[in-house]
């Protein structure tokens, strides 16, 4: 994972949780769902199997894809003004 990926990854989530409360039991998959994300947007295929082993089989595949379209949705205006580099 390159350093653009995870800044990404950190103003997504940070975006996120100054949003929405969150409870400590999901932030792992909030975490995860950027990291997600952000690679897309890098041009990286992280595939969302690979990224629940990252995390121990704590995090479901199929979580990370629903979670996917639920953060995308509440953050879908923002992602074409990000520049973080």
């Amino acid at each position: 994972m390159t350093d653009s990926v995870f800044l990404r990854a950190v103003n997504f989530l940070d975006k996120f949780l100054s949003k929405v409360l969150t409870r400590p039991e999901i932030l792992q998959l909030v975490g995860t769902v950027c990291i997600f994300i952000s690679a897309k947007l890098n041009g990286t295929c992280i595939s969302a199997d690979r990224l629940s082993v990252y995390t121990a089989q704590s995090v479901a595949p199929d979580m990370i894809l629903v979670s996917e379209k639920f953060l995308l949705y509440l953050q879908l205006y923002h992602l074409a003004f990000l520049n973080i580099l």
